[in-house]
């Protein structure tokens, strides 16, 4: 079952990396929400989703499950910076001068890799788009730079190789690589069909 994330974004100072500004005196914060999160992961990666609650991340980081309301309020907080912290993995290199086809079929796959390496992602639905994961965003608009697409159609096409990418890793085929690519390519197809066609 999805876990569904409706409620507001977290604060800034939530996101990974930062650390929280102490609403009273005392002793100065020893954690970061980066190293919250990426504790969160690994459980997670070993254990599931479920597995994950404030105090068994709490003991992997050597603290008391009360330390870490200092830095998220709750569990759906948490699971909001784990869903951002792993679009922080660093991209693949591929040449930004590479044809646009090429450039999306490059973040179609490392978007496939990083669901593999965690498939809990899978059961999360409605996150909250924090920097990691709005930067990433921005990293596949920028991909069709010089298409005749509009900004709305390119948000589309992304929307369209995400729900792709999700679904492939789901049905966990026999042949998964060859399947993955064996459905990209009618996708991709589509998209230069389309640009072909206003340019006639």
């Amino acid at each position: 079952m999805a876990t569904d994330l409706h409620h507001q974004p977290s604060p800034d100072q939530a996101w990974t990396g930062q650390t929280p500004s102490p609403a009273r005196r005392g002793p100065k914060p020893r954690l970061s929400t980066k190293a919250l999160a990426a504790a969160a992961v690994a459980l997670a990666d070993e254990e599931g989703l479920a597995a994950v609650a404030m105090r068994p991340v709490a003991a992997r980081l050597g603290v008391g499950a009360m330390t870490l309301y200092t830095y998220v309020p709750s569990k759906a907080e948490l699971i909001e910076l784990m869903f951002d912290h792993v679009y922080g993995e660093p991209l693949p290199d591929f040449s930004p001068t590479a044809p646009p086809r090429d450039r999306l079929a490059a973040l179609a796959r490392a978007d496939r890799a990083i669901q593999l390496r965690h498939p809990w992602l899978l059961e999360i639905s409605d996150a909250v788009y924090g920097p990691n994961r709005t930067t990433r965003h921005e990293q596949g608009l920028r991909a069709m730079d010089g298409l005749e697409l509009s900004g709305l159609e390119k948000s589309q096409a992304l929307d369209l190789l995400d729900a792709y990418v999700a679904g492939v890793v789901r049905a966990a085929s026999p042949d998964p690589d060859r399947g993955f690519e064996f459905g990209l390519a009618p996708i991709l197809d589509g998209i230069d069909a389309l640009i072909a066609a206003r340019s006639a």
